[in-house]
């Protein structure tokens, strides 16, 4: 790094000279396609960061310059910046006695899994998921063929479905390997219904015929 950064650094933070780097990326974000691993933060629209809590406060807003220190050479990066609500999961669905919900954000910032798809979250045993293989932690991105790339769109994909229907899932594993599933529906005592949180708390309706 130059001396004119590392000026700049040192006299932000002289006592503990510290700065930045990436160490992960949330899949699915502006930054995860413009930063990389290892990449030096030092400053945020133009103010320098070393600390964890200076640049919280320098991206309270919808999008900011970001300049990082790459291949010996400072760069500016406009970055978007992602809203957090706080609510968590807040809609989920059981279907075939496996309970499927959008993917939910530490598996984008942990596993740096792509948020697309439907994710498994648990399965009962006994139920067609456990005899057909439809496993918590894989993502279900295609119903017959149709793209399922949220859960709403899972949720029309499978509300026509019939007892004892066969149905022909796509699937990722967290190793991001593709496996498709056929699966035959057991309806009469595994239902499809979906809970949502509501100002009232959780309620449960039936999906489907």
């Amino acid at each position: 790094m130059d001396e004119k950064w590392l000026e700049r650094l040192e006299a932000d933070n002289p006592v503990n000279r510290r700065g930045l780097s990436v160490a992960r990326l949330v899949a699915g974000t502006d930054a995860a396609g413009k930063l990389r691993n290892g990449d030096m933060i030092l400053a945020v629209d133009g103010q320098v960061v070393t600390s964890f809590r200076s640049i919280e406060k320098a991206v309270q807003k919808p999008g900011v310059t970001v300049t990082v220190w790459r291949n010996g050479e400072a760069r500016d990066i406009e970055i978007e910046t992602a809203v957090l609500d706080g609510r968590g999961i807040d809609r989920a669905v059981s279907w075939a006695g496996a309970l499927i919900q959008d993917p939910h954000r530490p598996m984008a910032a942990q596993r740096g899994i792509d948020p697309y798809g439907v994710y498994v979250a648990f399965f009962s045993y006994g139920s067609p998921a456990t005899r057909y293989g439809l496993w918590a932690g894989r993502r279900v991105i295609e119903v017959d063929e149709t793209p399922t790339p949220d859960l709403e769109a899972f949720v029309q994909a499978v509300a026509a479905k019939q007892d004892r229907e066969s149905v022909r899932l796509k699937t990722v594993t967290w190793n991001d390997v593709v496996e498709v599933i056929t699966l035959k529906l057991d309806n009469q005592y595994w239902p499809a219904y979906e809970i949502r949180r509501t100002d009232d708390g959780w309620k449960r309706t039936k999906i489907g015929s």
